[in-house]
């Protein structure tokens, strides 16, 4: 007899394993390109692999590693709001007390114009190209950089290419578009593009037209390593000595290093600390928490990171970096190591003293770091909670910074399921009785939807707000740095009748007395020796008629005549004196 047999295939899902599972004669043809989700989507065995997990966080987080200069398109000293929508791009400014209309769709970067590849919508970027006052746009077409100018009722219809970084150059590759930047390296108040090649970094200085002259960075190469997502993730610019020039950052195997720029290159390096991969810094949750912000106000920028214990900030003197500051407790141990929590740390001046304030989201909702003088005084934001959903990748990536109201103090702004909103910083007085910062209402917009599709990354990540840049004024005493010199209430002085808080204690004409015959405003009251001068010209500083004997020091213009016994009556002596008090009596009148 002849035996037979026969083998039946129970199908199953297709998994990598070099087996047929679905029975269709096939072995792991669902084989696709690895995806960052603990599996192993390219069927090669390894999980995660190639750095995937990395970029699309670095894709995911432009408001953290690549923040705006500013987004204030209509230069009216507030923060706009703007996204990439399927037709394009438009904006919401910011009003006395919400949010405008959105703008015309322009430009018209939209989904068939290919506009949702990552490669392009990762790229967007907004600061102020040609210095005047409101905030561009720049993107990378494939055929190069594109920027559109801002304007009082949004960005130009037309763009231009600035810069050639075309895919066929190599600038699709993560390792390169990723690391595009604006920021302004000669100090001429024109953000200048700046981005890594194969070779190493580059910037392109801005003419107001074009990205037109280069100039040389570090050379952070592909063949030295620099290829890598732990190392050119951590491009950080920003002013480190104050000379109003950006300087560059970034984080090689044995620590960080900076690049000093003369605005011709960047020839003087600086050593970071020793933030080494040895010592833990490779992994994500800890090289991309890095952040340039002054946080001590002193007008050097620091360099802060959370390491596995805490949040720390080493400080700048000027020429290198020196001690290091503590920021908090926030340790992979309390949970911090959660990408929903680290990702999400924002730097900004929240209550306009000048330093820089660090901002997280923890699971409960924000909270805010403030610098004391000696340390950090911590303050809740908006009630952002895990249990809201806030823990999700379409909401906590898109926390952002900025002053929406022009009041210098950087509010707080995300993208909720029902749309846009910024809570505004303001002093709220608590139980007993004191003024202390914190944050107000939300000034929300019905738009950036999830109804709207917004949820979706080639949306989402594309909304940005930020700045404005600080628009210098005249000094005043407000508690504010208003000539944007990074000193407040520099302009103190002794108090006079005028006002206005000279001193800068709070109080204005606090020294107000009873007036007394001196020609000044004693009672502050805007006038001049009122009811108190007798007449009799005998009384030094007493006020004389018309028909005063010689030597009373009658003054035509009226007011307190000036006379002093023995005196002559020439262009010296007493009628000089009688001169310079006219004019300081002048002078007050004016600034009453």
């Amino acid at each position: 007899p002849v035996s037979t047999s026969c083998s039946t295939c129970t199908p199953t899902a297709e998994v990598c394993n070099g087996r047929d599972d679905d029975c269709d004669g096939r072995s792991d043809e669902h084989a696709t390109d690895e995806r960052c989700g603990g599996g192993d989507d390219d069927c090669d065995g390894r999980t995660d692999e190639g750095d995937v997990c990395e970029i699309a966080l670095l894709e995911q987080s432009v408001p953290a590693y690549a923040p705006p200069t500013t987004t204030d398109v209509n230069a009216d000293g507030r923060a706009d709001v703007c996204g990439r929508g399927y037709g394009g791009v438009w904006c919401h400014f910011a009003t006395d007390d919400g949010w405008s209309e959105k703008t015309a769709t322009r430009p018209a970067w939209s989904d068939p114009n290919g506009w949702n590849d990552v490669d392009n919508y990762a790229t967007f970027r907004m600061g102020d190209l040609n210095d005047d006052g409101h905030a561009d746009l720049c993107a990378r077409a494939n055929a190069g950089v594109v920027c559109h100018l801002g304007g009082p009722d949004g960005f130009a219809e037309e763009g231009a290419n600035w810069r050639a970084l075309s895919d066929d150059a190599g600038w699709d590759a993560p390792r390169h578009y990723l690391t595009i930047r604006l920021a302004d390296v000669n100090g001429d108040g024109r953000d200048d593009l700046c981005a890594r090649s194969a070779a190493g970094l580059q910037c392109w200085l801005s003419d107001g037209e074009s990205f037109a002259t280069a100039i040389d960075g570090p050379r952070w190469s592909n063949d030295s390593g620099w290829g890598a997502a732990r190392y050119y993730g951590t491009i950080r610019f920003g002013d480190l000595n104050g000379d109003g020039r950006a300087d560059v950052c970034a984080r090689a195997a044995a620590g960080v290093e900076c690049f000093l720029s003369d605005g011709e290159g960047f020839p003087t390096r600086v050593e970071g600390p020793r933030w080494s991969d040895d010592a833990g810094w490779g992994a994500m949750q800890h090289w991309s928490t890095m952040r340039l912000a002054d946080v001590d106000g002193d007008g050097f920028t620091d360099l802060c990171a959370r390491s596995a214990s805490d949040l720390r900030c080493v400080r700048f003197d000027g020429s290198a970096f020196a001690d290091t500051l503590i920021v908090g407790n926030y340790s992979n141990e309390s949970g911090w190591n959660d990408v929903s929590n680290y990702a999400t740390l924002r730097v900004g001046d929240v209550n306009a003293d000048g330093a820089d304030d660090l901002c997280l989201r923890a699971n409960a909702g924000m909270r805010c770091n403030l610098w004391n003088g000696e340390g950090f005084d911590v303050i809740e934001g908006p009630g952002w909670h895990d249990d809201q959903g806030w823990n999700g990748d379409a909401y906590f990536h898109g926390i952002q910074l900025a002053d929406v109201n022009g009041d210098r103090r950087a509010d707080v702004c995300a993208r909720a399921g029902a749309g846009w909103r910024c809570h505004p910083a303001r002093d709220l007085v608590g139980e007993d009785g004191v003024e202390r910062p914190g944050f107000g209402d939300a000034r929300s917009v019905d738009e950036f939807t999830n109804d709207g599709g917004w949820s979706a990354p080639e949306y989402r990540t594309t909304i940005l707000i930020g700045g404005p840049r600080c628009l210098a004024a005249t000094e005043t005493c407000n508690g504010v740095d208003d000539d944007c010199d990074r000193v407040i209430d520099e302009v103190s002085m002794a108090e006079t009748c005028n006002g206005a808080d000279d001193d800068c204690d709070g109080a204005v004409d606090e020294h107000a007395g009873d007036e007394s015959c001196n020609g000044a405003d004693d009672d502050c009251d805007g006038v001049v020796d009122e009811d108190v001068c007798s007449g009799d010209a005998s009384v030094p500083g007493a006020d004389a008629g018309p028909s005063a004997p010689s030597g009373s020091g009658e003054s035509a213009v009226g007011g307190c005549g000036c006379a002093t016994p023995g005196a002559s009556n020439g262009p010296s002596g007493a009628w000089a004196l009688c001169a310079l008090g006219l004019a300081l009596w002048r002078r007050r009148r004016r600034r009453v």
